[in-house]
């Protein structure tokens, strides 16, 4: 599962993307169908990184993330 589906199934225009990808919060599992080329998704994605990395924001793998929880 997800906890944000960033691109509501790749309908979403880049704008919408963009602020769902903002307003993510630590721990946030975000959905996006980066398989649509013509989608908002690449476009929202491309605008709200900047950002995002910015504010420190780091992306794993979600396997990564699951390892490192059960070591907890």
């Amino acid at each position: 599962g997800c906890s944000v589906a960033a691109d509501a199934g790749a309908t979403l225009p880049a704008p919408a993307v963009a602020r769902n990808l903002l307003a993510a919060r630590n721990g946030d599992i975000l959905l996006l169908h980066m398989n649509k080329p013509n989608a908002g998704s690449g476009a929202g994605l491309r605008s709200a990184l900047p950002e995002l990395l910015q504010r420190g924001v780091r992306f794993v793998r979600l396997s990564d993330a699951v390892e490192t929880a059960r070591a907890r």
